[in-house]
């Protein structure tokens, strides 16, 4: 196989090769069975598109941290942050893992701007096929969206793909498993299934 130095989450079969797959930047709004949610896929950068739309958020966050296949011995599942994180421990957590967020295809996550009774706000998702994907207040989002280079267009995975696990990035894994408060949870398989 043939990567890039820099390590990837998905590769896709081009030709007869495996090689990192590169997403066109585009946006699109998509109904779902709820509200409309943003979907967008980016070249460069996927975790500051996420920290951008996350600057647009209220706090206090709800965080999810889904991981679907593990290097290091933990169970697979959804880990749930067990109190609200500020603005400042949400911007810590993404900085700190920016690179195993990006390159490694074992996890997704979840942030949410929470309200006292639980419910949200505002949401963006970070998937395991470099989809970011947000719902709340999509007219900020979208401007957002552009504002960054994306143009509208229909974000893709490519059929047949691959995710792609580092052992660079295992100690990424034990450390947030391991050094912030969750609560684990069964994954849903409809909708973490890698």
């Amino acid at each position: 196989m043939l990567w890039r130095s820099k390590p990837v989450k998905l590769g896709s079969l081009q030709g007869e090769q495996w090689k990192h797959h590169r997403h066109d930047s585009v946006y699109e709004i998509q109904p779902t069975s709820g509200p409309s949610r943003l979907v967008m896929t980016i070249r460069k950068d996927p975790v500051g598109l996420v920290r951008s739309l996350v600057e647009r958020m209220e706090p206090p966050f709800g965080v999810l941290y889904v991981l679907t296949v593990s290097r290091t011995g933990h169970p697979r599942g959804r880990y749930q942050n067990t109190h609200s994180w500020s603005r400042a421990e949400l911007d810590g957590f993404l900085s700190r893992f920016a690179d195993a967020l990006a390159c490694d295809g074992r996890h997704s996550i979840w942030i949410a701007s929470t309200q006292l009774d639980g419910s949200y706000e505002s949401q963006v998702i970070y998937d395991q096929h470099d989809f970011v994907y947000a719902y709340g207040d999509l007219e900020r989002f979208t401007s957002l969206a552009q504002a960054r280079g994306l143009r509208s267009g229909r974000p893709a995975i490519p059929c047949p793909h691959e995710h792609r696990y580092h052992a660079k990035f295992d100690l990424a894994e034990q450390q947030i498993l391991t050094e912030y408060e969750w609560t684990r949870h069964d994954l849903v398989e409809e909708i973490d299934d890698p």
